[in-house]
């Protein structure tokens, strides 16, 4: 489409002629301010948490407030975890080991990035052929 291709990914081009992928069109969450968050941007940041295995971000409308909220669906590194936390740790000790974390790097987003909340799963996401997470089924958000 008009010279260029046409697949749905959104980037920018710096300074020195490098592309940069920032995420695709349509997964992108628009927060109440109309800026842009780019949930594949925020899986990158969760990825180089060591306790967690997989990680699907996506946004959930925030009644009170009238916004959308970053809701973080999180797969544990089972390994991770009992090195941290032992053998049988409750779904408590474990959220408040990833809070720990989430914390920190909430720390270094805007505000509208900030993840809000996270959903803990058990078992793998469902993912297409491609092994990719399937993001829009519902199943993949609980």
């Amino acid at each position: 489409k008009d010279g260029w291709f046409y697949t749905g990914d959104l980037g920018f081009i710096d300074e020195e002629g490098y592309i940069h992928m920032t995420g695709r069109k349509k997964n992108v969450i628009i927060a109440k301010n109309g800026k842009n968050i780019y949930p594949e941007e925020i899986e990158y940041y969760l990825s180089t948490i060591p306790l967690i295995k997989e990680s699907m971000v996506w946004g959930r409308a925030n009644v009170n407030r009238q916004d959308t909220a970053v809701v973080a669906t999180i797969r544990v590194d089972e390994e991770a975890i009992a090195v941290l936390l032992g053998e049988n740790p409750t779904d408590a000790d474990i959220e408040a080991a990833l809070w720990k974390e989430i914390n920190l790097l909430n720390s270094t987003l805007p505000f509208f990035k900030k993840i809000k909340d996270i959903v803990l799963r058990k078992e793998d996401f469902e993912k297409n052929t491609a092994h990719k997470i399937k993001r829009f089924v519902e199943e993949n958000k609980k």
